[in-house]
This record gives structure tokens, sequence and C-alpha cells, in this order.
């Protein structure tokens, strides 16, 4: 089966995310689902752990990956495009 890729960000619950995970792959295979956090350097510090968690408590492997640049642009105020 293909792997499935899940962005999760911070209108993410916890228990959304461990019931989420237990849909997407009740069976725990490796591999299958693919986290993709994306909350803005803001906001990981305080999102990221209830996260983790509650990927643990559901006992269904992930693997993490980190959208880095998600919520960390800034727009010119010369021509109002936005860079990261």
């Amino acid at each position: 089966a293909n792997p499935i890729g899940v962005k999760v960000g911070p209108s993410m619950k916890n228990d959304e995310l461990k019931e989420l995970l237990q849909i997407l792959n009740p069976n725990k295979e490796e591999g299958r689902i693919m986290i993709i956090t994306r909350y803005g350097a803001g906001k990981v510090e305080q999102l990221l752990p209830g996260h983790i968690q509650a990927v643990k408590e559901s006992g269904i492997p992930v693997v993490w990956q980190c959208d880095a640049v998600h919520g960390n642009g800034i727009v010119a105020a010369s021509n109002k495009y936005k860079t990261r």
C-alpha cells in the first residue's frame, strides 16, 4: 500500500490526531503514515510535544517530517512579495 502524508498544524487537537492515526493505519503498518508538522516558529514549542505524546499513546508507528518554512514567511512592504 502507498504511504499517506498527513499535515499536522495548530488546529489539530491531540485526540483528533490519535483518532486519525487509528483510522488510517489500524494494523500499525511500518512506513504507512508520514506526519508533516506545520506550526511556524512561534507555535512549534507549544504544540509539537502534545502531538508527539498523542502519537506515542496511539502506538502507531509514523515517520516525522518538518515543514520548516511553514508560517515563517516575511512580506516585503514595497511589493507585498512573500519570502522565506
